[in-house]
């Protein structure tokens, strides 16, 4: 558990200081247009292409499909004759892609050159693309120095809680309990990471989206140790989007690290007995406004406890919040719109669980 003292104290440990340092070290960058956040985080916008691409081939993505504002002018990604989600148009356009390094070099050349360098391929990549990261202007993939100390993974994704006001509710159910909260590791296969980030984790028992048993009932399971969540990591079936600098990996294997409200009104606390490694536990939610997403680790291939992560985790999130916090009030507000909403960049807007 995680109160206001051992939060403080856990924030003056060395170890942290220590990281404070090489945060600071690294310039933050504000985004507020997709032309910006194609050039300054080019590694997240393959990664965000890629966990689309993934889900449009085996994974959740009518649980985070393109709405119906996400168009230009007629076209949209809905079958108009029967008005549902047309997935194989959107595995068509971004079977069109081009490459990161390719949209980042027509960014960089003039305002509004990206656009019309996607518009000559297909007239749905730009508002695509435009949707699928403005609720990610604030996320970064941390550097090689940032990483906590004994994490070993690919990459880390440092990730803002989408929509806006599921942290201010997060914030406000934590306060209020005066428990604290704690950090639990959630695997899931990697097609459904795309509704993850939009939407954050869902309970998904007795849906239709079950995968995995309900051994301790209805909820959102998650483990102190990654031992347990990273076999429910399974790869995906899909193949990696092919122009990705992921791809390069082989097929993703990702997890998420969650902070929680220490509420055992709400979270039943189990200990595990299948694994090697003493005191492990299993927590499951079962509100959904209990828990948040903070990081993605992607190709974990240590073993991690949360209590490691305690100190270098809190010290990343109330950077990464202070860093939110002093972006001007246009990019906040692009932060805080719903998927719904899209930047007016474009001319074409103008036409208008359980897993483990």
């Amino acid at each position: 558990m995680m109160g206001a003292a051992q939060y403080a104290k856990a924030l003056q440990e060395p170890e942290s200081c220590s990281l404070q340092k090489a945060l600071g070290k690294h310039d933050y960058k504000k985004v507020s247009t997709l032309s910006e956040f194609i050039v300054e985080r080019s590694e997240l916008a393959d990664l965000l292409i890629t966990l689309l691409y993934c889900a449009s081939h085996g994974g959740r993505v009518l649980l985070a499909f393109p709405n119906r504002e996400v168009r230009c002018g007629s076209r949209s990604f809905f079958d108009q004759s029967e008005d549902k989600p047309d997935l194989a148009l959107l595995q068509l356009v971004l079977a069109k892609m081009p490459a990161v390094a390719d949209m980042a070099e027509h960014a960089r050349r003039s305002e509004g050159a990206l656009e019309v360098y996607l518009e000559t391929i297909d007239t749905l990549l730009f508002p695509l693309l435009q949707w699928l990261v403005e609720p990610h202007f604030a996320c970064r993939i941390l550097q090689e120095d940032e990483k906590p100390e004994g994490v070993t993974c690919d990459w880390i994704v440092s990730v803002q809680p989408h929509p806006a006001d599921k942290e201010t509710r997060f914030q406000e159910i934590k306060a209020a309990s005066q428990k604290g909260s704690r950090f639990g590791f959630h695997g899931s296969c990697t097609g459904n990471f795309h509704s993850i980030l939009r939407q954050g984790i869902k309970i998904m028992s007795g849906t239709e989206y079950q995968t995995t048993g309900t051994s301790y009932g209805r909820g959102v399971y998650m483990g102190s140790h990654s031992s347990i969540s990273q076999s429910y990591c399974t790869k995906n079936k899909a193949t990696n989007w092919p122009l990705s600098k992921f791809a390069a990996a082989g097929p993703l294997i990702i997890m998420a690290l969650v902070e929680l409200v220490d509420d055992p009104a709400n979270v039943k606390t189990h200990a595990c007995s299948s694994t090697n490694t003493g005191g492990t536990q299993i927590f499951v939610a079962e509100d959904e406004e209990i828990f948040v997403t903070r990081f993605l680790f992607i190709n974990p291939s240590s073993e991690i406890c949360t209590t490691k992560l305690l100190e270098p985790c809190l010290r990343i999130i109330e950077f990464h919040q202070s860093a939110l916090l002093s972006q001007p009030a246009d990019i906040k507000n692009n932060n805080a719109s719903s998927s719904a909403s899209l930047s007016s960049e474009g001319s074409c807007n103008e036409d208008t669980e359980s897993d483990f």
